[in-house]
């Protein structure tokens, strides 16, 4: 099982992905490969920034930390973004795939969610109940 963990906390943002889906066998596994995507995109969009964020993966396992910095506010705002497209997606991979993916989301003193990072129905195909 992917599992992933998104923590918020004032001005720091924190997203761990650990794991393997499992549905598939290796190489041929598409709810991996949608995580791999993700996680990989996500690094690059960490490269192509000279701001406030830093990564690491080792094994497969990532994670993404992003700080509030003085005088880097717009890179810090744009990898914010780019992070919470990511979680996004793999909301949407547990809500379609739950036997294979979690995430749990966290959030500090004071901060919530807004509406747009509540997950919304995805179209199209679902996990196999014979999966």
């Amino acid at each position: 099982m992917i599992k992933a963990e998104y923590t918020v906390n004032g001005g720091a943002a924190l997203l761990s992905v650990k794991g393997h889906a499992g549905y598939g066998e290796p190489g041929k596994d598409i709810v991996c490969a949608a995580c791999s995507a993700l996680t990989e995109t996500l690094a690059a969009r960490f490269c192509d920034r000279d701001g406030p964020g830093k990564f690491s993966t080792e094994r497969g396992d990532a994670t993404f930390l992003v700080s509030r910095v003085p005088g880097r506010e717009s890179s810090y705002s744009a990898l914010r973004t780019d992070m919470e497209f990511a979680v996004r997606g793999l909301e949407l991979l547990a809500q379609n795939y739950p036997r294979y993916v979690k995430i749990n989301k966290k959030f500090g003193i004071g901060i919530t969610p807004s509406d747009n990072q509540k997950s919304r129905p995805l179209t199209g195909r679902k996990e196999s109940i014979n999966a």
